[in-house]
């Protein structure tokens, strides 16, 4: 049986690290969502006020699985 992880020898990779946040309920607080579903992008750029430079926006309807309050929940990206 073949062990977890890579092949020895190969090497380290680095990766990007990203912070993810959870989105919450505006209604009720709750971060218990349903799988997200009518996927929309539009690819435009910009610069959030925190000073983050975009390229991509994504945009997800989910639904609360507390309350059941529908809402789209909105990412920015920054490809290449």
């Amino acid at each position: 049986m073949a062990k977890a992880g890579r092949p020895r020898g190969s090497k380290t990779k680095k990766v990007a690290v990203v912070d993810a946040v959870r989105t919450r309920c505006i209604k009720c607080g709750s971060t218990q969502r349903t799988k997200y579903s009518q996927r929309r992008e539009l690819n435009t750029s910009g610069v959030l006020p925190d000073g983050t430079e975009f390229d991509k926006v994504i945009w997800r309807r989910t639904k609360c699985k507390k309350c059941g309050q529908v809402r789209d929940d909105r990412e920015y990206l920054k490809e290449g």
